[in-house]
């Protein structure tokens, strides 16, 4: 019975540490695990370990285990350093490990033979590459998502830069922050998953990035694209899983400004408009915001952080309609019109020459004429000619992001992040390439996550 006793013991062991490693990470925190060892490769139970977040100064204590290993489960993300003490054996001290969402780092601790007040200083020991899961996918940080211009600011452009995964870029058509569509491993654009801070902001109506929270890429701390084999904490479609996680405050105090302009002036004319001697359509967007956070005096192991976003955009390249349209007479009364057109003066409507005549913003006229231009052959009143005409839509967006964290205890932890934003599009010709009826729509976005 003996042996069977010990195997039992082995494999609750390997459960043990097979349910650790699956309990490391989450949709909006990492983890750290790895093995203490000496010199000759053998394990060192019951090392000291201390790890502590170089941006908030928070330190997590623990013990390796009797085969050496230890985990560090449910990590913020960021920048760690990592203390490791044994009796006999000197001081090692493993700095810049990286903790990144939804990802397990590794990083092991070799100990030398030694005075415990003598210290090894390690860089660069943790291992880059996720061997504790099966999921496939990387880490976009918000250094690259700030660094990497962005037609709209739209950080989720960024989904290209990913192994199996296609994606639509925004262009100088698209008005506010546009909408992208993202094929991960050949799935539907629909079925993505999308969280931010660990809470679901996905857009149950279309299933698609519509109406989700588009955080400015300067309030990213960083996210995550997993495409394949990802476990319970990510899994909702069968597409790609994009986790994001919006910056908190740190021990010192940090901010920035930015300024993002762009206008007509930069731009070449639409072939169309250039042919029918329209000018160019109307180009201005400003984003303008910035962001600040730090530590709250009063209140021990308290950060902040705020970021606000705003955005002013007139866009004539996406209201540009060309078409074709009927040629009206110069004088628009039943007379006119029935000559124009071929037919008797009783079959016009009164009604629709009142409707004719009405003001608009087409030409001074709300139902506008075709003209001859770019048209060769008999063309006058009565048949069909071109129109073109370029009315800018109007995007104007505020957003705002916040976070507050306290640290009571090494083990007890709050943090509450919010999200808003607000901004109407208005669409005089429709928003399409022929024209339609004008529209105005508003999305607002209310993202809270303790």
């Amino acid at each position: 019975m003996e042996p069977v006793k010990k195997l039992l013991r082995l494999a609750a062991v390997i459960v043990g540490v097979v349910g650790l490693a699956l309990a490391q990470s989450s949709s909006s925190a990492g983890a750290i695990k790895g093995v203490v060892t000496d010199t000759q490769g053998a394990a060192v139970p019951g090392a000291h370990l201390a790890l502590t977040n170089v941006d908030t100064g928070e330190a997590v204590l623990q013990q390796s285990q009797a085969n050496g290993g230890y985990v560090f489960a449910l990590l913020k993300p960021g920048n760690y350093k990592l203390v490791v003490t044994a009796t006999g054996l000197s001081t090692t001290t493993l700095n810049n490990l990286k903790v990144q969402i939804a990802t397990v780092t590794t990083a092991n601790a070799k100990l030398k033979v030694g005075e415990v007040t003598s210290e090894i200083t390690v860089t660069g020991a943790a291992q880059l590459v996720d061997t504790s899961t099966a999921t496939t996918g990387d880490v976009i940080t918000g250094q690259q998502a700030v660094a990497i211009p962005l037609p709209t600011r739209n950080f989720l452009d960024l989904m290209g830069l990913q192994a199996n995964v296609t994606t639509t870029m925004q262009s100088a058509a698209t008005v506010g922050r546009g909408t992208d569509i993202v094929y991960s491993s050949g799935s539907r654009g629909t079925t993505n998953n999308y969280v931010l801070d660990g809470i679901d902001a996905n857009s149950i109506g279309g299933n698609s990035f519509g109406g989700v929270p588009i955080p400015n890429p300067d309030s990213i701390q960083e996210f995550k694209v997993s495409t394949s084999l990802y476990d319970a904490s990510q899994g909702r479609g069968s597409g790609g899983e994009i986790n994001v996680l919006l910056k908190s405050g740190g021990q010192k105090l940090h901010g920035g400004a930015f300024e993002f302009f762009r206008s007509n002036n930069l731009n070449a004319n639409d072939f169309f408009a250039n042919r029918a001697g329209k000018p160019r359509p109307v180009l201005l967007q400003n984003q303008f915001g910035g962001e600040v956070g730090g530590p709250l005096p009063k209140l021990k192991n308290t950060f902040w952080f705020f970021s606000y976003q705003g955005t002013r955009q007139k866009n004539g390249v996406s209201g540009l309609v060309s078409g074709s349209q009927p040629v009206m007479p110069a004088t628009r009364d039943a007379a006119s019109l029935a000559t124009a057109f071929g037919v008797p003066v009783a079959n016009i409507d009164p009604v629709a020459v009142k409707w004719l005549n009405r003001p608009g913003p087409y030409g001074g006229q709300l139902y506008p004429s075709g003209t001859c231009v770019g048209i060769t052959g008999a063309c006058g009143p009565g048949s069909i000619g071109t129109f073109t005409t370029s009315l800018p839509a109007i995007f104007n967006e505020d957003q705002e992001a916040a976070s507050v964290d306290h640290d009571f205890s090494a083990k007890h932890h709050v943090a509450l992040q919010w999200f808003y934003s607000s901004g109407p599009t208005i669409s005089p010709t429709g928003g399409g390439v022929s024209l339609g009826q004008g529209s105005t729509s508003t999305l607002i976005n209310n993202h809270l996550a303790l």
